[in-house]
């Protein structure tokens, strides 16, 4: 097992009551030789804040202390959106909700969700007027606070319905159940990462999905047998070009360099070939967009394809959700194209994909 799911995690807001739960937490369970890990002690001088909130991300335990400063901090919210995304999102956290973190009560709940949605909109606001290539960091805030509204009620609707038990009852056992339940949890991790095959070699343990997203495939590598959608790209001062259909991507440069997609069919996967040949073909007619570079188009269109490649299963929908709500903001006629595309009975990871483009295309554009 790697260092970070042997390690335990833990995600809180600094100050307060908060850190004074947390620093007890840290002492109780290191008396117990476990590792914890926590950024006031851990991150480093420079070290990247992003870089460590994605490692709490993937965090096999993660402690989560949930306070009102918690639920309307962006920081804190990026990782627990993260922990959840990444699957298994119960099995990983232990939280402690402070009195402060109103999570039983609806009307309560709702705050924090009107609470973001009073940052998208200040956030839209702020921006109007402003040429949008000077905004690529307010975007990803934009991106950001986006995620967080559309999961933090179901979220919160996940811890308001675990006993959590109260920081005063974990206090009072010296934290005991909290130590038991982490042990049981890495135990379980141990075992699963160890199963072998019947050949007898060891299972490698599967990568947590923002690291299987991050890293490209070689575009050297190529499957001599299986078939392949050409298409090339243009824009101003962007070139986008390779191999298009529906198994692993290769995605190459950034603002204003060139773009490589490699992805090959594999078996039973024509129809979402076709669909995402149908696609790159579209943005490549499509005319300039002084609001929208093709690049971003066809990032966003990367990441739903890599996503549906892994098949109706294993594809995360509530992250082609987002990327699709994101395509339908900032191209929805790549959209409609889509759907066209999906016009037939579809199955599948495709019917799964023409389901979110719909609901998509139904709601009002902001």
């Amino acid at each position: 097992m790697s260092d970070y799911e042997q390690a335990v995690l833990v995600s809180y807001a600094w100050g307060g009551e908060r850190e004074e739960i947390v620093n007890k937490i840290d002492q109780a369970l290191q008396q117990r030789k476990l590792k914890i890990i926590r950024d006031k002690r851990d991150l480093g001088y420079k070290g990247s804040i992003r870089e460590f909130m994605e490692r709490i991300g993937q965090g096999n335990c993660v402690i989560v202390v949930v306070s009102d400063k918690y639920l309307r901090s962006e920081n804190c919210m990026f990782e627990l959106v993260e922990i959840a995304e990444n699957k298994q999102f119960q099995d990983r956290i232990f939280p402690v909700v402070l009195a402060d973190a109103d999570i039983y009560k609806p009307v309560k709940q709702i705050q924090y969700v009107k609470y973001w949605e009073e940052q998208i909109k200040e956030l839209k606001e702020g921006i109007q007027g402003v040429d949008p290539t000077n905004l690529q960091g307010i975007y990803e805030k934009l991106n950001l606070y986006d995620r967080i509204r559309d999961n933090i009620s179901n979220l919160i609707a996940i811890l308001s319905d675990m006993n959590t038990l109260t920081p005063a009852m974990h206090q009072d056992s010296d934290f005991s159940t909290l130590y038991e339940a982490v042990v049981e949890r890495m135990q379980d991790a141990a075992a699963t990462s160890k199963n072998s095959t019947p050949n007898g070699k060891t299972h490698s343990k599967e990568k947590p999905a923002i690291e299987r997203e991050r890293k490209p495939m070689d575009t050297e590598q190529k499957d001599e047998k299986s078939s392949v959608n050409s298409a090339r790209i243009k824009g101003d001062q962007n070139i986008s070009s390779g191999n298009v259909s529906s198994g692993g991507i290769s995605f190459q440069g950034g603002r204003h360099k060139n773009i490589t997609i490699n992805q090959s069919t594999g078996p039973g996967s024509d129809e979402v070939a076709a669909l995402f040949s149908n696609l790159y073909k579209h943005i490549e007619s499509r005319p300039p967009d002084p609001n929208v570079e093709k690049e971003e188009i066809v990032e966003t269109v990367q990441k739903i394809q890599e996503e549906a490649s892994k098949g109706e299963k294993e594809a995360n929908e509530t992250k082609l959700t987002r990327w699709i709500d994101s395509l339908n903001k900032i191209a929805p006629d790549v959209i409609d194209v889509a759907l066209a595309s999906l016009g037939g009975p579809v199955s599948g990871v495709t019917a799964v994909l023409k389901k979110i483009a719909d609901r998509a295309r139904q709601q009002p554009q902001s």
